[in-house]
């Protein structure tokens, strides 16, 4: 819980960092906030290039839906 906090916080000041969204992603989804957590990776998948990190983050979008 501590680390959404740090987190969402992180959001304000770079609000298109692909690894913060991600990581929210991840601690909601540990939490149970499966919508936010799939909201945050569809975020993270809009600021991202590589490819490679898109499938992987789309990956946990798949498996939470």
């Amino acid at each position: 819980k501590n680390a959404v906090f740090y987190l969402e916080k992180a959001t304000s000041i770079l609000p298109n960092s692909v690894e913060i969204l991600e990581h929210l992603g991840d601690c909601y989804f540990k939490l149970g906030r499966k919508k936010e957590a799939t909201y945050q990776w569809k975020r993270a998948t809009k600021y991202e290039d590589n490819k490679l990190i898109i499938e992987r983050i789309s990956q946990k979008i798949r498996e939470n839906e």
